[in-house]
């Protein structure tokens, strides 16, 4: 699979956003209000993946799959050098 410089730095700055966000998460003190912003980021969440992320979600692919399963069975404890 040839991967891009540019899907490369796409899921790079998505690494780094994901980390800013968790970072701020749980660095909130606990307390009602956090409560409800958790809640209101969940539904939000569940709504984006139900009206649009499952549709446009394929997963890996059959081949995919077998090179996985290729380079599982190499570095297999007791697997030849």
């Amino acid at each position: 699979m040839v991967t891009s410089i540019s899907t490369i730095t796409l899921f790079n700055v998505i690494a780094i956003v994901w980390v800013l966000i968790i970072s701020v998460i749980f660095s909130l003190p606990p307390n009602e209000l956090v409560l409800w912003t958790m809640l209101g980021l969940g539904v939000v969440l569940t709504l984006y993946w139900q009206l649009s992320a499952k549709r446009s979600f394929v997963g890996p692919s059959k081949t995919d799959e077998a090179a996985l399963r290729k380079l599982e069975a190499a570095f297999a404890p007791g697997a030849a050098s």
